[in-house]
């Protein structure tokens, strides 16, 4: 018997990935750009044990067991087995009815293709700006299980699933580097990205730490490369508000195919806004300026959401509490004249801000003015969770002014974090 146990991190995009150019190999639409969230607060752990008795694989989440013939997670079992030197016959994967929305095709492993992934095509829109030494030294078994052993899975999350928190990112980036560490194959963030994007594109991202740009490409070219690590802006802060922290009602990937076919707006996006946005969202990260960063990461959530409304039928994200948290903080921005923190929405109700570490107290000050529960039973809950944070007052002068209105627990908690590092090995066995 052979275990290993693996973390990797959640992304969340300012600029968003939203549709697809190739649906068997999960190929994006255009190209897209992540924070990684810090692994202590924003996590998938996952344990694979291998043993030769095992007569067949398994998966469960959170404690309960899923369908292993889930065609995504097929198609990532196969692929690092085949990286490991073990293809099996084409995956007998069964066909559910997100398949069919989505209408992919039954996938077959690009080594048994003999695709050649060792070098890729050079990814459209421009490289990372610094070479990325990889060192794979630290967290191997020192005798790997076979390819051909069968596994269980159990992962689960330290964070809401399937509410738009980019928990198939985290969950499928898991997986991969799970699998890849307990078989003994390469874990290059270049090799890993290619596979993780088959079971969630926005997997591709989180593979390293910091900010991760996808960009368009092939099938071996179309990768998450790093253009700043984890230590690049430590000023910068995340604050997760928990709106609802139950699954949304569309699933990403449905949505993103009905937006393909129907959306005017989203074509217009790819070809004419996106690879400015790239290119100038990049450059703000790098500068650390929060200013220009703030107001392309808040019209990149508008935009994402347009999409959604233009799309036919129609797909809803956002509810009234995220409106009136979008409401806030355009208020704070207005009333100090200048960006104090700026919001963003993937697909789901739950409002993620980004401000300064100088901020911080400001801006949960006004979230827990307008937002918190007042109820009884809630006053002693924890409202501000992980980072330490300060204790600060609103001022009347803003509440004064301001036209947000007072919603009672429109947002149940705070998860304060910052921008953290890449999947890492926690226990080998």
């Amino acid at each position: 018997m052979k275990r290993v146990t693996v973390q990797a991190p959640t992304n969340i995009a300012v600029v968003k990935y939203w549709g697809k150019q190739n649906k068997e190999f999960m190929l994006p639409l255009n190209s897209s750009l992540s924070a990684t969230l810090n692994l202590d607060h924003f996590s998938t752990t996952t344990t694979i044990t291998a043993d030769p008795g095992f007569p067949k694989d398994e998966i469960y989440l959170n404690g309960v067991k899923e369908d292993i013939d889930n065609r995504r997670v097929q198609r990532v079992l196969a692929e690092v087995r085949a990286l490991a030197g073990y293809v099996e016959d084409k995956p007998d994967a069964i066909e559910t009815k997100q398949d069919v929305d989505e209408e992919e095709n039954i996938y077959e492993p690009l080594a048994a293709r003999k695709i050649d992934v060792s070098e890729g095509s050079e990814p459209e829109g421009g490289t990372a700006k610094t070479k990325i030494i990889f060192e794979d030294s630290e967290g191997k078994l020192e005798i790997p299980a076979p390819p051909q052993w069968r596994v269980k899975i159990d992962t689960s999350n330290n964070f809401p699933t399937a509410a738009g928190l980019a928990s198939s990112a985290s969950g499928f980036a898991c997986l991969t580097y799970g699998l890849a560490t307990l078989f003994g194959t390469t874990r290059h963030p270049d090799q890993l990205s290619r596979i993780g994007r088959l079971g969630s594109g926005s997997a591709a991202r989180s593979f390293h730490g910091g900010w991760v740009a996808w960009r368009t490409g092939d099938a071996a070219g179309s990768i998450g490369q790093q253009i700043a690590p984890r230590g690049h802006w430590p000023e910068l802060r995340v604050l997760v508000c928990i709106v609802n922290p139950g699954p949304k009602g569309t699933a990403s990937s449905v949505a993103m195919a009905r937006s393909a076919r129907s959306s005017q707006l989203l074509t217009y996006r790819v070809e004419h806004l996106v690879p400015k946005t790239m290119a100038n969202m990049e450059k703000a990260i790098l500068n650390k300026d929060f200013q220009e960063f703030a107001k392309l990461t808040m019209r990149e959530s508008n935009q994402l959401h347009a999409i959604c409304l233009d799309t036919n039928p129609p797909v809803f994200y956002l509810n009234d509490d995220s409106k009136a948290i979008m409401q806030l903080v355009h208020s704070l921005n207005d009333f100090h004249q200048r960006n104090i923190a700026a919001y963003t929405f993937d697909a789901g109700a739950n409002a993620v801000i980004f401000t300064m570490e100088t901020n911080v107290d400001l801006v949960i000050a006004a979230i827990k003015y307008y937002f918190r529960s007042k109820a009884p039973a809630d006053r002693n809950k924890e409202f501000v969770t992980c980072l330490s944070h300060y204790h600060t007052e609103l001022s009347e002068e803003f509440i004064k002014s301001s036209k947000v209105q007072v919603r009672q627990g429109a947002v149940q908690c705070i998860i304060n974090t910052t921008i953290g590092g890449g999947p890492r090995v926690t226990q080998l066995k």
